[in-house]
């Protein structure tokens, strides 16, 4: 099944389960209208909407820890990015704390700094690959201008040195999306 319809079929299942927990709770909501002669009833309806809800909530984070986040495997690459990530970014800002004056002797630091952490980065890029050798791959043109020349030389090997995958892997990733045999996919691959 293609990632698009796996969302959809994923959104239509949410907001059915959705749809059943508002009832609960509006249903819930109406019987606490009923007089103390039905308490018990009401207490009832109440238990149930609480339920009802928290039915609800548990199913959107469950549907948005899978579909968003990728599940385990995504939480723990980004728990193992942010480890190095959040560090160097005190440290960045903690460096311009320091910097407050026209201080020529903090360049060197500043040069040090942007080497530990550029290689640093590199490395963890090099281990989480994907989505982060592309992120590393757009630092190392400067897109957007927000990177150091020490930064595009370190992930420059990014640009021509990228690990890869073998080509049975990705064809296998691409029949696994579309359901078809790659040549039903795309008339032709340069390999």
């Amino acid at each position: 099944m293609h990632a698009s319809s796996r969302l959809l079929l994923t959104t239509l299942h949410q907001r059915t389960i959705l749809k059943r927990g508002l009832l609960l709770i509006k249903s819930a909501s109406a019987s606490s209208k009923v007089s103390h002669a039905g308490s018990s009833n009401v207490k009832h309806y109440a238990v149930s909407g609480v339920l009802g809800g928290a039915a609800l909530g548990t199913a959107c984070a469950v549907g948005y820890f899978y579909n968003e986040l990728g599940g385990l495997d995504g939480i723990n690459r980004s728990l193992s990015f942010y480890s190095i990530a959040i560090p160097r970014y005190l440290e960045y800002r903690w460096m311009q704390w320091r910097d407050n004056d026209d201080n020529d002797s903090l360049d060197k630091d500043w040069d040090e700094l942007h080497r530990r952490a550029s290689q640093q980065g590199l490395d963890k890029i090099m281990e989480l690959r994907g989505f982060y050798i592309k992120t590393g791959q757009m630092a190392a043109s400067n897109i957007g201008n927000a990177f150091p020349k020490i930064w595009q030389n370190t992930l420059s090997v990014l640009q021509d040195q990228c690990p890869y995958k073998d080509f049975d892997v990705i064809r296998e990733i691409i029949e696994s999306e579309y359901q078809k045999p790659l040549t039903d996919v795309f008339e032709t691959i340069e390999i």
